[in-house]
């Protein structure tokens, strides 16, 4: 069964977090909960699904919810920044249906360091900045509100230049109205991704042809049955983590009509089969947890640090 962190939530504000030091960690999921995992110190073996990555000190990698992921390393300070969807939902309706890719790391292929990566980790570093100035039930109405506002522009970076989208088309490639398009598809897609979908049936939903909407979300980098597809496989992860199920019941339980087009679909994203996933997984469960909580106010001066060291990579060179 998963675990999941005791998150340290600030009132009013949608925002979370947690700082700890990680030798191994059990796998983890929150839904509709966006996770970003900076690493202040040290080093951390990050997998994400079947994907491995290494964070480093002043690297940052986000988690989309619903995901699996597990830790390894040594002598290392994590901090999680958290961001409850439900809250955030009003201005950006479609924001529990995004998929996110915000890899800060060396070793990524997105495009990193990039100015907008480079933001997004001014904008942590000053979240974190305002958390740690005073303790929560001391915390004064000005520093809560620039929590806030931190969050939240967090969030609108995520949103403007972190969607799934974007990875595969520079974001110049579509109009705000084509976007708006969109997600709009892409969310009833998400939200009915168990059922008999077919792209007529979407085509009749929103007043376009199936033509237009093929070659629309082709556009994109991911046409219409790749789109369904990988949403199906990433649903199967917590059928396969967290049920008895067999394969087969999995893929018809997350809408495939054929157990041979999960294996399909599932082998292109993760690189794997299923039950290689499960396998994987569940043996990670089995593993002593090894984990400890800081108090984020003790990391002041370590975050002060890599503020500076921060603005001076970004205006002195």
């Amino acid at each position: 069964m998963k675990e999941n962190r005791e998150i340290s939530w600030i009132a009013q504000t949608g925002f979370g977090i947690k700082a700890y030091s990680v030798e191994y960690q059990v796998p983890q999921i929150h839904e509709n909960i966006l996770e970003i995992i900076y690493c202040l110190q040290g080093s951390v073996k990050f997998f994400y699904s079947y994907e491995e990555f290494l964070l480093q000190k002043g690297e940052f990698i986000s988690v989309d919810k619903d995901a699996f992921y597990l830790y390894d390393g040594k002598d290392n300070i994590c901090v999680s920044f958290y961001f409850d969807l439900d809250q955030f939902s009003r201005k950006y309706p479609y924001i529990k249906d995004i998929l996110f890719i915000c890899e800060g790391t060396n070793d990524a292929e997105s495009g990193y360091p990039s100015p907008r990566h480079e933001e997004m980790k001014g904008a942590l570093l000053a979240l974190l900045y305002y958390m740690v100035r005073s303790k929560e039930e001391h915390m004064e109405a000005s520093v809560l509100s620039q929590i806030q506002r931190a969050a939240e522009h967090i969030i609108q970076l995520m949103v403007d230049q972190f969607d799934i989208l974007y990875y595969y088309k520079p974001k110049t490639a579509f109009t705000d109205a084509q976007m708006e398009r969109h997600r709009a598809l892409r969310s009833y897609m998400n939200r009915h991704k168990f059922e008999k979908l077919t792209l007529r049936m979407l085509a009749d939903k929103f007043h376009l042809t199936e033509k237009y909407i093929s070659e629309f979300l082709g556009k994109s980098g991911l046409t219409y049955q790749e789109a369904l597809a990988y949403l199906r496989a990433n649903a199967s992860e917590a059928y396969l983590l967290d049920t008895e199920l067999s394969i087969v019941e999995i893929s018809e339980a997350c809408g495939f009509s054929d157990v041979k087009y999960y294996y399909k679909a599932f082998r292109k994203w993760y690189r794997c089969t299923p039950r290689e996933f499960r396998a994987k997984y569940r043996e990670a469960e089995q593993q002593e947890q090894m984990d400890y909580d800081i108090d984020p106010q003790s990391l002041r001066t370590k975050i002060e640090h890599q503020i500076l060291e921060h603005y001076m990579a970004a205006h002195l060179g």
